[in-house]
């Protein structure tokens, strides 16, 4: 009897060079390979549809970029479901004006304050929100959630986003997740497509990767996939409000992003040792762009916290890939 062949990591079948993709949620959290500011992407594919969110995020100056992002962020005809900007260096504008004019971007958000505001190309999104401080988006996008909070910092608001899968309990389901540098020489592709995955399966055959299982165990009743971006936000200033806001999400953070809020005069020791107090069992990943002065004390903290907390720090020459699939078990 011949065997099939499996496909590992991605779980499909191979028969005749043709792939067998499973009717499943994938996703891919991409920090791409920026040494200054933040580019991220997150993309997601399943029965609900497909699902692209990008945060463009720097400290006024241009963003520190491997060349394989070029102008469209690797977003090329990718059609956008909500497009985070801000602090943008005017250069960096620009690609975000062409990104515009020949993306379908569905929705655009903008702290206050902020010179993104004024672009020409923002006409061409379906909608645009300038938030005020204090204000609140709170959404569900084909089986994903987002949070997003501007928050008050005089003359210019910052942005704190939360992402992460709606469905996330264990009952029924089974959880691949692996994390992985994402080299210039091997460029992921931003988005995660439902029927090829020829990136995951290079990056499975071809590289080393930490496979994330702890959240399988049979004492944890959910699988723990979010992701939090912290940007630029001065959070020593508004810890307590941040503390009260991000209690629904704390359970399910794996990944925690910074980029002028890593550096030492910004944030607490206690805050970001409190963020991953729900989960000390499992492995966490903070990225931070490696060329941010002032992030060597954030380093010493996250290290401090043990050797389940795993500090990233993204370069021109690699970024960082997270990708997996929620699956049913019944249709394994």
């Amino acid at each position: 009897m011949k065997r099939e062949k499996r496909l590992p990591f991605l779980g499909g079948v191979a028969k005749k060079g043709k792939r067998k993709s499973m009717n499943a949620l994938y996703f891919r959290h991409l920090f791409q390979n920026t040494a200054r500011g933040v580019v991220h992407t997150v993309s997601a594919s399943g029965e609900k549809g497909e699902f692209c969110l990008c945060s463009l995020c720097s400290d006024g100056r241009p963003l520190e970029e491997e060349a394989h992002v070029g102008e469209f962020f690797r977003l090329e005809k990718a059609v956008i479901t909500m497009l985070l900007l801000e602090n943008l260096h005017p250069e960096d504008l620009k690609k975000v004006g062409k990104l515009l004019k020949t993306n379908k971007v569905e929705r655009v958000l903008i702290p206050y304050g902020d010179t993104a505001e004024n672009l020409p190309e923002l006409s061409k999104a379906e909608k645009v929100q300038i938030l005020k401080a204090g204000e609140t988006v709170v959404l569900q996008e084909k089986g994903w959630n987002i949070w997003v909070k501007c928050l008050d910092h005089g003359p210019k608001g910052n942005l704190v986003l939360y992402h992460g899968p709606c469905e996330t309990s264990k009952k029924g389901m089974d959880c691949l997740m692996a994390v992985k540098p994402a080299g210039a020489e091997l460029p992921c592709s931003a988005c995660v497509c439902q029927e090829d995955h020829t990136c995951g399966m290079r990056c499975c055959l071809y590289n080393d990767f930490i496979l994330c299982k702890g959240h399988n165990g049979k004492y944890d009743g959910s699988y723990v996939l979010g992701t939090l971006l912290l940007g630029n936000a001065d959070i020593k200033t508004k810890e307590k409000e941040l503390r009260e806001d991000l209690k629904p999400y704390l359970a399910d953070l794996r990944v925690i992003s910074m980029n002028e809020s890593g550096c030492s005069e910004k944030v607490s020791d206690s805050f970001i040792t409190d963020l991953g107090e729900k989960n000390r069992r499992f492995d966490q990943f903070y990225i931070l762009p490696g060329n941010i002065e002032g992030n060597d004390g954030m380093l010493k903290t996250i290290l401090r916290g043990g050797p389940r907390r795993i500090p990233f720090l993204t370069s021109q020459e690699a970024g960082v890939c997270i990708s997996g699939f929620l699956k049913n078990k019944s249709e394994l």
